[in-house]
């Protein structure tokens, strides 16, 4: 298995939106150490804008507990945009 478990490999904002939720439960079971290489990883996607990158990112740390779940939010306006989602 390489750095990036697959299963938590994406190259689209479609394809992670379609898969976020099994992406966000390996992404809290990673030690710290990995999930700063997943940030890295995340960040050298060159298709993605930057703004996206970031509502990944703010998803992915946001605790599953938390009760206005912002992240989630966020996600789905993209996702029902209509264009690219890039």
């Amino acid at each position: 298995m390489g750095v990036i478990d697959e299963r938590m490999r994406f190259e689209i904002f479609n394809d992670f939106y379609v898969r976020r939720k099994i992406i966000k439960e390996l992404f809290d079971k990673s030690n710290d150490d990995k999930k700063e290489i997943y940030k890295y990883y995340l960040y050298a996607n060159g298709i993605l804008s930057v703004r996206v990158k970031d509502c990944i990112w703010e998803y992915l740390v946001e605790p599953r507990d938390d009760f206005y779940k912002v992240g989630e939010h966020k996600l789905r306006q993209y996702y029902s945009k209509s264009g690219d989602k890039r």
